[in-house]
């Protein structure tokens, strides 16, 4: 059995987080007072966690991604004078691709039977936590045993434009635009999961766990201000949001537990 061999835990983990504020400002003032803002935010991300080759463990085997963004963007403009034009533009795209997979032709065993004995914490249980409210998702207050597959995402967006102009002629324009397309897979291919010695020796609640979740919340703002003797505003909004979120195990794959064989997919949209 060439390959990795732990009497315990086998665990590949990839976790990435971004923490972000963007502010783009533009004022300016005078007889003619022309004040411009633009701010652009643009993240590609990948992140992998995954087992190409052959495992076995005495105790558990996890394979874990995630990623969990955050950004703030405030974009404004402010022109005043005799004729004040103000102009705003904030551009956000957010593409990411978080997954946590065993490959095809890897051999992973694992018996669910280590020295710590407590399982493995946090997998999804296949609910939202408070239903059709959903804020998170539910986990096993237990650990569970065997192989846990599991990709989790999420993205938390405020996103500000505003624009202002003031004066004998107040002219403001304000254009917002959000695309968002966070991918979110975990799957088992065309491997052998427990099929080593007929899967002798594992624990009675081995099991198998394949989870993808994402949780998306975003808000947007756009305004657009004109004051004078002639004022004239637009705003514009444009939003796209595009999660994929998919938990399979896949054609060709053999799959043995004592226990529970769960695959679950789990989305929140805001």
């Amino acid at each position: 059995f060439p390959g990795v061999k732990a009497l315990d835990d086998v665990t590949v983990n990839a976790n990435a987080s971004e923490d972000i504020l963007l502010i783009g400002m533009g004022i300016a003032a005078g007889t003619v007072g022309v004040g411009g803002g633009v701010s652009v935010l643009t993240i590609d991300n990948t992140t992998y966690a995954s087992i190409a080759g052959n495992v076995s463990a005495g105790g558990d085997v996890v394979v874990r991604s995630s990623d969990d963004t955050e950004v703030l963007v405030v974009s404004g403009a402010l022109g005043a004078g005799f004729v004040g034009v103000g102009a705003s533009v904030g551009v956000m795209v957010i593409g990411k691709d978080t997954q946590a997979f065993i490959a095809d032709g890897a051999a992973v065993d694992a018996k669910g039977v280590g020295i710590a004995m407590a399982g493995v914490g946090g997998v999804f249980d296949g609910t939202l936590e408070n239903g059709d409210s959903a804020d998170g998702f539910d986990r096993y207050e237990t650990g569970r045993k065997g192989v846990v597959v599991q990709a989790e995402s999420s993205e938390d967006i405020l996103n500000i434009v505003i624009a202002a102009g003031a004066g004998f002629v107040g002219v403001s324009g304000a254009v917002e635009v959000s695309i968002i397309d966070s991918d979110t897979l975990a799957w088992i291919g065309d491997a052998d999961i427990n099929q080593t010695g007929g899967n002798a020796g594992a624990g009675d609640t081995q099991g198998v766990y394949v989870g993808a979740a994402n949780e998306a919340r975003a808000v947007t703002f756009t305004g657009a201000i004109a004051g004078g003797f002639v004022g004239v505003g637009g705003a514009v909004n444009v939003g796209v949001l595009k999660n994929d979120i998919n938990a399979k195990i896949r054609t060709g794959a053999v799959v043995t537990a004592r226990g529970d064989v769960e695959v679950n997919a789990l989305g929140i949209k805001e």
